[in-house]
Parts: structure tokens; C-alpha cells; sequence
């Protein structure tokens, strides 16, 4: 699927502790999308450095490598990739001011989901 369709389909990495959120995100994701997923910072940090994606969509609230300390890494790693930041929680100044593309708050509905991760995309052209 990933090479058996014409043109190059983005890749999204979905970056959150919980298994069903990922999930969530990669069935609404994955008929337009290549979606990756890691469970934590640490596993998003590597999976950014052997295959960089088009866009990542980062949880805030994560034990060990919180969101904001990702994204800081995201950032001294790879400048250009867009960044989602997903939370229950109201989304924090200090994490607006390190280049967030854009916020989806949980729950999440697919049809904001999808809007917004193709605006980001297209933005990034």
C-alpha cells in the first residue's frame, strides 16, 4: 500500500502513551496517510531520526518525556516538521510559543482531525 499508490503519500507520526488514542488516530488517518505511531518521546525521537514524517501529532501529557520536552527535541532535531499538539488539557503558553502548527483537544471528532492535519500539509507546500 505504501508504494503501490501513485504520487507519495505523507507520512504522520502519532506520538501518544495511550494504544487506543493511536489507534483512534491511525483509523482516521490511515486511508489518506502513511501513520506511524510511537508510545513515548524517546521512541518518537528515534523513529524521527531513521524516517523523518511529514507532520506529528504529540501528546502533552505523557510520563517520562513530557510533550512540551519533545517537541523542544523535535525542534533542535528537525525544524521543519509540523507539529499537532493533542490533549484533555488546556494547552499551555510556553508549548504555543515552541512553533505548534496547530491543537486538537480530546475527545477529538475525525472530521477535525482530518481537516486540520490536510491544512497543516497543505500549509507546509
Amino acid at each position: 500500500m505504501k508504494n503501490g499508490q501513485p504520487g507519495k503519500r505523507h507520512s504522520i507520526l502519532v506520538c501518544d502513551d495511550e494504544e487506543n488514542v493511536r489507534e483512534s488516530f491511525s483509523l482516521i488517518l490511515k486511508d489518506e496517510f502513511e501513520v506511524m505511531q510511537a508510545r513515548d518521546g524517546a521512541e518518537l525521537l528515534e523513529k524521527i531520526k531513521s524516517h523523518p514524517p511529514d507532520l506529528i501529532i504529540l501528546d502533552l501529557k505523557m510520563p517520562g518525556m513530557s510533550g512540551p520536552e519533545a517537541l523542544k527535541q523535535i525542534r533542535h532535531a528537525n525544524r521543519s516538521i509540523p507539529v499537532i499538539i493533542t490533549s484533555a488539557y488546556k494547552l499551555p503558553e510556553e508549548v504555543k510559543n515552541l512553533g505548534i502548527s496547530g491543537f486538537i483537544e480530546k475527545p477529538f471528532e475525525s472530521k477535525a482531525v482530518l481537516k486540520l492535519v490536510k491544512e497543516v500539509l497543505e500549509a507546509k507546500k
